[in-house]
Parts: C-alpha cells; sequence; structure tokens
C-alpha cells in the first residue's frame, strides 16, 4: 500500500511539472517585453553585466535612486544575469525565465502541500487550479518580481508546516529562514512580515504559542539579517531610505500612488482567480460546513488566505499583483472543495452554490466572447482568427459547463473546468498574445529601426520615455538615451547642437511648439508610428541639413 500511495504521489507530481512546464514555458521567448514593468528589470540586469557591477543599481546609465519607481531590491534582477550571463544576451527568455521557474517550483510546492494536508488528489487538484488561474497565468510568464516572492514564501510556510506537523529538523527550519532572506532581498520586508504573521497566527489558532521557542525564531531572524542586510549595506543609504521609508512604510501607510478602495482585492479576485471564481461560492460553504472537522491543515490554509488578503487590504496602495502570495493556499482550498465535487459526495448539497457560480461565470464568458469580438471587428481586424477560437472555445465551455452542472455530473465538471483552462491558455500563449504583441504592444521593430538610423549618435527624449525604448535601443548600440522628461527648452538646445543628433518626441508636445521646431529640425518617418500600446505617439527627429522636411525610412 505504501509503495502504491508514493507511486501515485508522484505520478501526480510528475502531472504538475509536465503541465505547469508546458503552460508557463510554451512560446515564452516570443513575445517582446511589454511596458512598463517588464522591460525595466531587462535594462537593470543588463547593465549589471554590461559594467560588471553587480551590487549598484543602473537603469540608462544612472543611479536607479533617481527614479523611485526603479527603487527595488537585486534579487530578480541577480536572477535575470545570472540566466542572461550563461545564455550570452539579456533578452526575452531570460528576463522572464526566472518567473517561470518560481511558477513552476510554486506548483510543486501547492502539490505536497496538498497531498500532505487533504491527500494526493486533492494536492494534485490544487496544483492544477494554481496553474490554471489566470493570475498565476500572467505573472509566470512575465519578467516580473511577483512570482519569484510568491516562491519563496510557499516554500518558506511549506518547511513550517510540515516541521511543526511531525517532521521537525532543525536544518529544514534554517531553510524556511533562508528563503525569507531571500524573499527580503526580493520584494523587501513584506517577504518576512507576511509569512511571519501567518506563522504566528496559526500557532495561536493551535493554543501553541511556546512552539515559537522550537521554531527558533531568534536564530532564524539573525539568518535573515545575514542574508538581506549585505547588499544594503554596500548599496548605500540613498537606496534604503527611499526604499524602507517611502517606498514601504509611507506607501503603506499614506500611499502617494495605486489609491485604491479597502475592497479593491475582492473585486480583483474574483477576475483574476477565472476560472475558478466559479467554485468560490462552494468552497466558503464547504468551509463554513466542514469547520467541525478536526484538520489544522485546512486552518492553516484558511489562516495564510486571510492573513495575506487582510495585510494587504489594509494598505493605502493596492495592486493586484500584490497578492500573489494569497494564492497557493486558495488554490488548494477551492481543490479540497473541487475534489468533493468530482467525487459527487458533497455534490447534491453545494449544487446550488456551485450553480449560482457557474451562471456568473458563463454570464462573464458570454460577456468576455463579445468584447472580444467587439474589439477585433472595430479596432484589430488582424486579430479575426484568433478571436474566433477564442469565443469557439469559450462557448463549448460555456455549453458543456452548463449541462454537467445542469446534470449534476462532477466529474465532468472538474474535467471540462481543467481542460478549458489549460486549453485557453495555451491558445493565449501561441496565438491570441503574439497577435496583440505584433499588432499593438510591440515596439522592438520600431526600436531597431531607430538604432539602425542614428549609430553612434545621441538620442534624446522629450516626453517620451518608456522602459522598452530603453532597453530595445540601448541594447542595440550600447549608450544611454538622453531623457529631458517634458523640459522642451532643454530640448530645444539639444537639437540646436552642431552635431547630428537625433530625438523621439510626444506627438502632442512637437504639434503644440510645432513652429518652432520646424526651424531647428525635421520628421524621420517611422513606419508603424503610432503604435496602439504603452505611451508610443512619437515623432522622431534629427536637426541637420533641409530642417523642416521629412525623411522617410523603412527597415
Amino acid at each position: 500500500m505504501v509503495k502504491i500511495f508514493f507511486r501515485k504521489k508522484w505520478g501526480a507530481a510528475l502531472v504538475v511539472l509536465l503541465l505547469a512546464t508546458l503552460v508557463f514555458f510554451y512560446n515564452l521567448g516570443n513575445i517582446s517585453l511589454w511596458d512598463p514593468d517588464e522591460p525595466r528589470g531587462a535594462v537593470i540586469a543588463y547593465e549589471m553585466i554590461k559594467n560588471s557591477d553587480w551590487i549598484h543599481l543602473r537603469y540608462n546609465g544612472r543611479s536607479v535612486t533617481e527614479n523611485p519607481a526603479l527603487v527595488k531590491p537585486p534579487l530578480y534582477y541577480w536572477s535575470i544575469a545570472a540566466v542572461s550571463a550563461l545564455r550570452g544576451e539579456v533578452d526575452e527568455f531570460s528576463a522572464r525565465l526566472p518567473s517561470a521557474l518560481a511558477g513552476i517550483g510554486t506548483a510543486l510546492f501547492v502539490f505536497f502541500l496538498g497531498a500532505r494536508i487533504f491527500g494526493a488528489r486533492t494536492g494534485l487538484f490544487g496544483g492544477l487550479i494554481f496553474i490554471s488561474n489566470h493570475m498565476l497565468f500572467e505573472q509566470a510568464r512575465s519578467a516580473e518580481i511577483d512570482m519569484t516572492l510568491a516562491f519563496l514564501i510557499t516554500a518558506a510556510l511549506f518547511l513550517f508546516y510540515y516541521c511543526y506537523h511531525g517532521y521537525y529538523q532543525k536544518n529544514r527550519l534554517y531553510i524556511a529562514y533562508a528563503a525569507l532572506g531571500l524573499a527580503v532581498l526580493a520584494k523587501g520586508p513584506v517577504g518576512v512580515i507576511v509569512p511571519l504573521l501567518v506563522a504566528f497566527l496559526y500557532l495561536l489558532s493551535q493554543r501553541d504559542l511556546k512552539a515559537l521557542g522550537q521554531i527558533k525564531l531568534p536564530a532564524g531572524l539573525m539568518m535573515i539579517l545575514l542574508i538581506a542586510s549585505p547588499w544594503f549595506l554596500l548599496e548605500g543609504s540613498a537606496f534604503g531610505m527611499e526604499f524602507f521609508f517611502r517606498q514601504n512604510f509611507e506607501r503603506f501607510f499614506h500611499a502617494f500612488d495605486h489609491l485604491q478602495p479597502w475592497y479593491y482585492y475582492l473585486v480583483k479576485l474574483s477576475v483574476h482567480f477565472l476560472p475558478w471564481t466559479l467554485l468560490l461560492p462552494a468552497t466558503l460553504v464547504y468551509g463554513f460546513r466542514s469547520g467541525k472537522e478536526k484538520n489544522p491543515g485546512r486552518t492553516f490554509l484558511w489562516i495564510w488566505f486571510l492573513s495575506v488578503l487582510v495585510f494587504f487590504s489594509l494598505s493605502e496602495s493596492k495592486r493586484s499583483l500584490y497578492i500573489v502570495p494569497l494564492y497557493p493556499a486558495l488554490s488548494l482550498l477551492v481543490a479540497e472543495a473541487l475534489d468533493r465535487i468530482s467525487e459527487e459526495k458533497d455534490f447534491s448539497s453545494l449544487l446550488p452554490w456551485v450553480k449560482g457560480g457557474g451562471l456568473v461565470f458563463s454570464l462573464l464568458l458570454v460577456v468576455a466572447g463579445g468584447a472580444v469580438a467587439w474589439l477585433a471587428a472595430t479596432r484589430f481586424p488582424d486579430l479575426a482568427r484568433p478571436a474566433v477560437l477564442f469565443i469557439a472555445v469559450v462557448l463549448a465551455t460555456s455549453f458543456l459547463l452548463t449541462r454537467a452542472i445542469r446534470k449534476g455530473e462532477g466529474r465532468w465538471m472538474v474535467t471540462t473546468l481543467l481542460a478549458s483552462a489549460i486549453g485557453l491558455e495555451i491558445l493565449m500563449a501561441g496565438i491570441v498574445y503574439p497577435a496583440i504583441d505584433m499588432k499593438s504592444r510591440s515596439s522592438k521593430k520600431l526600436c531597431r529601426m531607430v538604432a539602425s538610423k542614428i549609430g553612434e549618435a545621441d538620442l534624446g527624449c522629450i516626453g517620451f520615455h518608456p522602459p522598452s525604448a530603453v532597453f530595445y535601443i540601448n541594447r542595440e548600440r550600447e549608450r544611454p538615451l538622453i531623457d529631458f522628461k517634458r523640459d522642451l527648452d532643454a530640448g530645444v538646445a539639444f537639437l540646436q547642437q552642431p552635431k547630428t543628433v537625433y530625438c523621439l518626441m510626444d506627438r502632442k508636445i512637437y504639434e503644440s511648439h510645432k513652429d518652432r521646431l520646424e526651424g531647428i529640425s525635421r520628421k524621420v518617418f517611422l513606419p508603424g508610428l503610432p503604435l496602439k500600446g504603452w505611451k508610443w505617439d512619437v515623432v522622431f527627429l534629427t536637426n541637420g541639413k533641409d530642417v523642416g522636411e521629412e525623411e522617410k525610412i523603412y527597415l
């Protein structure tokens, strides 16, 4: 029996590993880095390698402390730089690979934690739910830091629970604390505050605060400091003051951006957890009904989920990616209800709640299909083919799901949800996102045109400075852009130099001062402008001969 159990357990783990690899790696490097967040990390990693300086973070040739939006710890930048150094260049694949690997690792932790608490099959469902919800699909394929943070927090909490419930080993606890030290290097204090809060509340729920001594908390905190503090000390006080006081303390209590109401995450979670939002009502009902069953693991997961949700809801500054660390716990809570539904043991009692969620989800599918059809017909006619495929999958899913719920067929409902969720992700990664990238989001081709035209000449920017331009142009010619922000006088002085220079300028600024600029510059026509993506409505100017005339280039 033991051999059969482990065979099933490791077989299920292999299924999670293979599907996570497929979903998170498929077509990963064939979509350009999208503004604003993705190219920033790639630029910083590129300059680490270029300058052989992995301590002082630089962006476009200048310290990140000059741009508060870039003041983040170095772990994700280090990981991009390490992968890129091995591959020989910083590109889309190397920038996203750390997130994809973190997504796979987190999915495996979700499976093994679920197997430990509920059994291998629930663990399998939890891993698949984690892989197939929309938020994790986005984050595990994005060159952003939050998937790495979720992986490290999940690893630490998994080891804490594993050690507390009968598998205590000091070395495993120290590995958990090492993960928290790296989490601080990934995102700052939140990387240690959130998991320690979860652990404390769980021990409190078990009336076992004396276990705080057993988990070696003082030694663990010392290990976290030893791992995280050296880099902050080497980077300098300017970074530390900006990061700890403004980007963390002030942002939490007196937000200066991303201000949202207290219910923001409740709304976002219902959208980003699709398609499993369908089962949230049933999960809540099942959680209340099973509350009398003594399962400390279920209590641990609810504390994990609610602690992260409430903690970030208390902050004035809110972004949907901040709560990525709660998705492992939520995936397992839904997986338990899903397991019962698939067995049809409790499906009849949960059926009204499943029907309610299914009705809402089906309505959302219809709205999504209609929105895609409208966009394809009016704004993106070139996306008609992927739009038709998307709508076909949506309609098929809606039909099969409604049929399974109406007939009370739990296994068919689970099969439909899993197959459609993973199928839609493959469709998005393979067809929809590449089409959107090519037609409206990718600035790579435009940047190559600009870099090819200007050679080693200086390039200035006025009212225009998207990170994708910094990455793709600087990578082509290894020279920083000169950012004049919105200072037109400085830009005019730049264009009045005797040497040939070039300038990318926001079109509205150009049109407002066209008479002044035509006397000192001429436009260079770039096919594809204005790009429909992020802030790419610009004009391309140069000084020199024949000012006031337009030059055309097609590359």
